[in-house]
């Protein structure tokens, strides 16, 4: 069967495997009656039920949804982001499940069974269930001859276990009376979920204000627990014996309690900041305890509430202590006190804007998908979030290396292979062995350095390599830009003439001339990471950004996509890293490269240079080698004369024609 406001329609299509109301009602009258059954309270205010939309060939679900990339994918389901095809800014979660084959339609065959759990799931939260802000919502259900399409609100890719180190007093006691409410809620109405854990609860903001929980796959139905009910429901109507039972030993085994024992160890993960494995008395024990609750940012009353009601066993394991019932719960101190959440202090002054800037930046440090919602305005298109670095195949592929000396590789659109870009990861834990504590810590917050300056700071620039897509990952970040072949500045060195070499240092000085003018240093302006585009060394592009760094006191212009006195893109991190920036490293880095040119060849030993070759460079050249030049071409490190970079773009020898 499947819900519809007509009430039965067979999964298989076919007439011989619906079975009559009658049938239903005299399974469920032949089940013993509770001796004193419980006053049921009829929700009358309940939004109706989900209506079935009816497909007559699978090719029309391009018509509702189109496929955008795929969430996650089972033994029977595969689960897509897809887009409203009437309203394509609105996404959903689509899973989509094959029905059974007809003569595998057996009690005993897996897939019969699993297509009963998902009848039973689709039943639960579309029938029993009315609407709850922290219950996943259905959305939309389709059928078609060989396939059910579930169609439900989409989530954040963060879930609980993303939660727990960010979590304190005041964010950690909003979470979990949305959890004890829901809960409570669903046994109210006869359902007990039976698998409350970190990735069944996910969230709809990427702040962590809002949780959902999902999937309830294995969740337990029994009319008897039922203290409220929809207007007008009819268990029989819905609901035989076999279909309420998918799972003998879990719907024997499976109470109220499960759930709460469940919501007693997610409590202690939220106070502990980590995922707490098992509740047991030995867990207070451990030599170094990693699941310690965190009592100096959790006040007495959470303490009372963790220790005294909701896992007790752990604390006092001698005692015999029933679980308590979720309404008392509620009534607890912790969670029955003023109302939740009080904005941080700190936050007061703060435009709501930053307040979810500032989140973000607490959820980044170890989770990067943050940085789409930081970019989520991007003019050109959102970051793409993904649910593991290999769902990168179904976007591009990697064709081979590129740059000498860096982990640029390119790439095609699997899309449209004609297509071609350089792609480039980045990790949110540095893969450099060298890398200090410090740099491994703030390393989420170059990355998002980085992507700031090149997305938000900077407009395009002939000069400056372009970014197309961003791809985010819980643990990495795929940045892919235009394609820039050719060869690195290095090659051009042997080759270069007093023109060519002009024509290429010009185009640099005043594209580093242009970055400052935005408040940007660029900090690393090295051979290897600037392209020459075209056989005759007439235009050069930078194409790395992994050390720049901004600047607002520096900037003297603004983009029309950055506002450099909101507070939504700067903190305190960055704010720290850009004390660090300096003109002059831009400026002696040009010097270099000039004196490379001149001498056509780099070398990294700076005690042993060798002499530019005068002969092939006019005057005017070893003049503004002489000004910036590295010594002892240049001047010494206490003669630095400070040239402005406007005074270097107005040389005499780069105003040459």
């Amino acid at each position: 069967m499947i819900l519809t406001n007509e009430k039965t329609l067979p999964l298989e299509g076919d007439d011989d495997m619906k079975m009559s109301v009658t049938e239903n009602l005299q399974t469920i009258q032949a089940q013993p009656m509770r001796e004193d059954p419980p006053r049921i309270q009829e929700d009358r205010d309940a939004e109706p039920p989900l209506d079935v939309k009816r497909l007559e060939a699978d090719a029309e679900i391009d018509n509702h949804y189109k496929k955008v990339k795929v969430l996650g994918a089972g033994a029977y389901a595969v689960t897509h982001e897809v887009l409203d095809a009437k309203n394509p800014g609105v996404r959903y979660a689509m899973k989509i499940q094959e029905k059974p084959e007809r003569d595998s339609a057996s009690a005993e065959s897996d897939g019969k069974q699993n297509h009963l759990r998902m009848y039973k799931e689709v039943v639960i939260l579309n029938i029993v269930l009315p609407r709850h802000k922290n219950i996943i919502c259905l959305k939309d259900l389709l059928l078609s001859k060989n396939n059910v399409y579930i169609v439900q609100e989409l989530c954040q890719e963060l879930n609980l276990e993303d939660f727990y180190p960010v979590a304190d007093n005041s964010s950690g006691r909003m979470i979990f009376k949305q959890l004890v409410e829901a809960v409570h809620f669903m046994h109210q109405f006869g359902v007990v979920h039976a698998d409350l854990k970190a990735e069944n609860i996910l969230f709809s903001k990427p702040d962590f204000s809002e949780c959902k929980i999902i999937d309830f796959g294995l969740a337990v139905y029994k009319p008897e627990w039922a203290t409220r009910r929809r207007n007008n429901f009819d268990v029989s109507e819905w609901f035989s014996e076999e279909e309420l039972v998918t799972d003998d030993d879990l719907y024997e085994q499976a109470t109220p309690a499960t759930d709460i024992e469940s919501l007693g160890r997610i409590l202690f993960s939220i106070m502990a900041g980590t995922e707490v494995p098992v509740l047991s008395e030995e867990l207070m024990n451990l030599d170094d305890n990693p699941y310690e609750p965190r009592y100096e940012i959790f006040d007495e009353s959470a303490a009372d509430l963790l220790e005294n009601v909701m896992c007790p066993m752990v604390f006092r394991p001698d005692e015999a202590v029933e679980a308590p019932d979720l309404g008392q719960v509620l009534q607890h101190p912790w969670l029955a006190g003023e109302e939740i959440p009080a904005p941080p202090e700190e936050f007061l002054a703060l435009s709501q804007e930053s307040v979810q800037s500032s989140m973000d930046f607490a959820i980044l440090q170890s989770n990067l998908t943050a940085l789409a919602d930081l970019f989520k305005d991007w003019l050109k298109s959102p970051a793409t979030v993904m649910r593991d670095i290999d769902d990168l195949t179904m976007y591009y592929e990697a064709t081979r290396s590129m740059l000498r000396g860096t982990k640029v590789m390119e790439c095609v659109d699997v899309r449209d292979e004609s297509r071609v870009y350089a792609l480039k990861v980045l990790a949110r834990v540095g893969e450099d062995a060298n890398m200090t504590e410090e740099e491994v810590m703030n390393q989420p917050f170059r990355i998002y350095n980085e992507l700031l300056i090149r997305l938000r700071i900077l407009p395009r620039h002939d000069h400056l390599v372009s970014i197309v897509d961003v791809l985010v990952q819980k643990d990495f970040v795929v940045v892919v830009s235009e394609l820039c072949e050719g060869p690195t500045l290095e090659e051009f060195f042997p080759l270069a003439r007093n023109g060519t070499a002009r024509h290429i240092f010009k185009q640099l000085a005043e594209t580093v001339r242009f970055m400052h003018e935005f408040g940007v240093v660029h900090m690393d302006l090295h051979c290897h990471h600037i392209v020459v585009t075209d056989e005759h060394f007439t235009h050069c592009k930078i194409v790395q950004f992994s050390k720049a760094l901004y600047d607002s006191e520096l900037a003297t212009r603004g983009y029309m996509f950055f506002d450099r006195e909101a507070g939504r893109w700067i903190n305190g991190d960055l704010e720290f890293m850009a004390l660090d920036a300096n003109v002059e490293v831009d400026i002696r880095a040009l010097g270099r490269i000039l004196h490379s040119m001149m001498a056509g060849i780099h070398t990294e030993d700076t005690s042993n240079l060798p002499p530019p070759r005068l002969d092939l460079f006019d005057p005017h050249a070893a003049d503004l080698l002489s000004k910036i030049g590295p010594s002892p071409f240049g001047p010494d490190e206490n003669q630095w004369n400070h040239m402005t970079l406007l005074q270097i773009c107005q040389h005499p020898w780069l105003l040459l024609t």
